[in-house]
């Protein structure tokens, strides 16, 4: 992302951030990314809940900040934070016939927010 930050249009219709992982990188996407995004663009960030909380010291904890200092709200689908929401996204994949994973895992550590 750094090297490649002026290839990431400011009229992009969604952000997905999924890099380091550190508190340090966090801070510095949230200050010169951030900024440049039109407003109501919806961003996604992966990793940021593998248990309940996220880790300290982590991007997913700075971003999780940032976004209560703003009071933005944000979604995650993930088992160890929002268990009652990821199993009724299941039902609703079974129900679909998409109920295959696409992947082994069980974690689904994302969060979802519009930026403001």
């Amino acid at each position: 992302m750094r090297e490649n930050l002026e290839k990431i249009p400011d009229t992009a219709d969604f952000l997905f951030i999924d890099a380091a992982h550190s508190a340090r990188f966090a801070r510095w996407y949230i200050r010169e990314r951030f900024p440049g995004m039109r407003p109501g663009i919806p961003v996604c960030v992966h990793d940021v809940f593998h248990g309940r909380r996220p880790l300290p010291f982590t991007a997913g904890a700075v971003v999780l900040r940032w976004l209560a200092e703003r009071e933005n709200d944000w979604f995650t689908a993930s088992p160890a934070r929002a268990s009652e929401v990821h199993d009724r996204l299941e039902d609703v994949k079974r129900n679909l016939a998409l109920g295959r994973p696409l992947r082994s895992g069980r974690d689904n550590p994302m969060i979802f927010f519009t930026l403001r």
